[in-house]
């Protein structure tokens, strides 16, 4: 009716999507501008009728009858001479007409299409990451976000070591990247999209979408990756993939404080993924037990938590009444009705596919109350394969996997080695006979064993996850019996064992969210020791064969490098790598230092450590095979050959699916 009345349409768009954006958004021109005739007071009634705050529009017909009388009354003033009354009926009636109906259409309209709007059809296409960079994927929390009204979309990608968030509106054919978000891990919408909070390690903060810079809202006291939430009341809650507690804090600022703490009496380990409901005070959580179970909860003000439904995954809610989640690799939802807390009828499938992590209940995906969805179906997919010192391909290992670690015996017979399980995507340790090519399962539960690393005397140590974070745990590989090598901690990583098989070295996440090496006597006499803690992450550390010195990537000079120290230390640390470096092995004569630098390139570094540490110039071999740097490799006991992990599909290349309006009341 405004066409009616202006002779063309108060929004429009290319698809339903961005005509959605329009109404929602965009303010049409005013009448008087489009139809010189009709009087300014018009202005005021439309765009009144037409104001995107429910609250602010007029509330009933009589309202707008009143106002068009007014402005009848306002206009026979203006006249300077009398005009035949008749002849004066005659040339507003249309003009009264045409408004009333205008203006009911649209209190009619804007009650019905609130940000709750649907379109009768659900509209999928594909997002890409920006070019030349990637998305940014963690298993303990997911890196996308969807505005309430589903017209926004966010997400944390780039180039390597220039992360940040980029913001698409549904309208719009780019994204853009956000300025002072560079090293942010997760983030939120405000229930209103105008704002966005994120992660940082150690700090939470807050922009506003329409510009300025972000603002600290606190520091956080957890480490690894967070996820939270934005409520209604201007409450922020989160917490972090060690799973604690869940804390509160208002997104205005102040220190947060403890919302619900697990209950290690009743076996809970973690606690993790909260998720605000529509009213933005009650919320649901998950909780991890000892044995590996997991409960979906609600939490209520002024109620003891109650139990929803089993549950393994992050969940998120969706009007009209849905639960979205993750089971066996597929993305479902659910009824569910928010107001009683109950959930109804079966599940159902949304996506075939979405990234999913079963050991911390991590999903790759994103909805929004409106009805749009966003995920990432892809995941990767390597090889083993062989080469030589000039990168020609000599031969694959196993089938293709999804592999993260691999750890080969002294004599370069057999290779240990993590692969996924596909629709869960946790990882077991499997050995392989590299003479005959004959594969062996090591471990075959439902949680992650991963990082195998070679023992003397027939055992092997791996990072498992059984409920808690990742532990170091000992295998006699004879009798399959496990221990637990050292008391629990926060996220062990096995590195290298000495030549004389008296100690292990390992990484252990600190309290400042770093990596730091850790020194534990495999005979069992005496307690782990911290062998170097840093406000930098420590990877690749592994001994010489002559166990006389120790090599590890760390990036105290601002960025990954490789250095050289003596053990047992202490003893300055001396550098080898020239820019930048990824991963390192020695060679098995201890003559050759090898690591990966940032080019894509494997170094090879003459090195000597007897009498006294000699190093030589880094020289490139060849430049990697496949898409993508190597996640691991070894160098086989003649060191002509390397046997790595070869990227083929990088998920985090591949473009996320978009759901518009994915509810099955779609198409009805």
């Amino acid at each position: 009716l405004y066409e009616m009345t202006t002779g063309r349409k108060a929004f429009s768009g290319a698809n339903q999507a961005s005509l959605i954006s329009s109404i929602l958004r965009d303010d049409p021109a005013p009448i008087s501008q489009v139809q010189p005739l009709a009087p300014r007071a018009f202005d005021r009634i439309v765009r009144t009728c037409l104001a995107k705050d429910p609250e602010d529009r007029w509330q009933t017909a009589r309202d707008v009858g009143l106002q068009l009388e007014f402005a009848a009354s306002e206009r026979s003033a203006e006249i300077p001479a009398p005009v035949p009354q008749r002849r004066r009926r005659a040339a507003w009636l249309p003009w009264l007409v045409a408004v009333a109906f205008a203006a009911l259409a649209a209190i009619a309209m804007f009650r019905a299409a609130k940000p709750t709007t649907r379109m009768t059809h659900a509209i999928r296409f594909g997002l890409a990451p920006p070019e030349n960079g990637s998305f940014f994927y963690s298993v303990e929390a997911p890196s996308l976000a969807v505005s309430p009204d589903g017209l926004q979309l966010a997400y944390v990608a780039g180039p390597p070591g220039a992360r940040r968030i980029y913001r698409r509106l549904l309208a719009d054919l780019e994204a853009r990247p956000i300025p002072g978000t560079e090293g942010a891990t997760s983030l939120l919408f405000s229930p209103d999209g105008e704002s966005l909070a994120f992660f940082l390690p150690g700090k939470l903060k807050r922009l506003e979408i329409s510009g300025g810079a972000p603002v600290p809202i606190c520091d956080v006291p957890l480490v690894g990756a967070i996820w939270g939430t934005w409520g209604r009341g201007g409450n922020i809650i989160f917490a972090g993939a060690h799973g604690q507690a869940i804390y509160r804090v208002s997104a205005a600022g102040g220190a947060p404080a403890e919302a619900i703490r697990l209950d290690a009496a009743r076996g809970e380990t973690r606690i993790l993924w909260p998720f605000f409901l529509p009213d933005g005070e009650r919320f649901l959580y998950s909780i991890r037990h000892r044995d590996g179970r997991g409960d979906l909860m609600l939490a209520e003000p002024g109620k003891k938590p109650r139990l929803l439904m089993p549950m393994q995954s992050l969940v998120q809610y969706s009007d009209p009444g849905y639960l979205l989640f993750a089971r066996e690799g597929a993305l479902l939802a659910q009824r569910f009705d928010p107001e009683a807390g109950r959930t109804s009828g079966p599940p159902f499938s949304v996506a075939e596919h979405v990234r999913y992590f079963l050991s911390t209940g991590c999903v790759s995906f994103a909805a929004s109350q409106s009805g749009t969805v966003v995920y990432q179906s892809q995941e990767d997919v390597r090889h083993l394969k062989w080469f030589d010192r000039t990168g020609r391909e000599l031969g694959t290992v196993g089938p293709p996997g999804k592999y993260n670690r691999i750890s080969m015996s002294p004599d370069g017979r057999r290779l240990f080695f993590d692969r996924a399980r596909e629709g869960i995507w946790t990882f077991d340790i499997w050995s392989v006979d590299l003479e005959r090519g004959m594969e062996t399962p090591v471990t075959t539960g439902p949680e992650t064993e991963s990082m195998p690393l070679w023992l003397p005397g027939g055992r092997l140590v791996y990072s498992s996850v059984r409920g808690n974070p990742p532990q170091l745990i000992g295998r006699d590989l004879a009798t399959g019996k496990e221990d637990e090598l050292v008391p629990g901690g926060s996220f062990q990583q096995p590195q290298t064992v000495s030549p004389d098989g008296q100690f292990l070295l390992y990484t252990m996440r600190g309290e400042r969210g770093f990596f730091d090496i850790w020194k534990y006597p495999l005979s069992g006499a005496g307690k782990p020791v911290a062998f170097l803690e840093s406000p930098f992450d420590k990877s690749s550390v592994r001994f010489s064969p002559d166990g006389r010195f120790l090599a590890m990537i760390t990036g105290e000079s601002g960025r990954p490098e490789v250095y050289v120290t003596a053990f047992p230390g202490p003893s300055e640390r001396i550098r080898v790598s020239t820019g930048g470096a990824g991963l390192l092995r020695w060679s098995r004569d201890g003559r050759e230092l090898f690591y990966v630098s940032p080019d894509r390139q494997l170094m090879s570094v003459p090195i000597r450590t007897k009498p006294s540490l000699e190093l030589g110039t880094p020289t490139p071999l060849f430049t990697l095979e496949g898409r993508g740097s190597w996640p691991d490799f070894e160098v086989a006991p003649d060191g002509r050959r390397v046997l790595a992990i070869v990227p083929e599909v990088v998920a985090d290349e591949l473009p996320l699916s978009v759901v518009v309006n994915w509810t099955p009341e779609a198409g009805k």
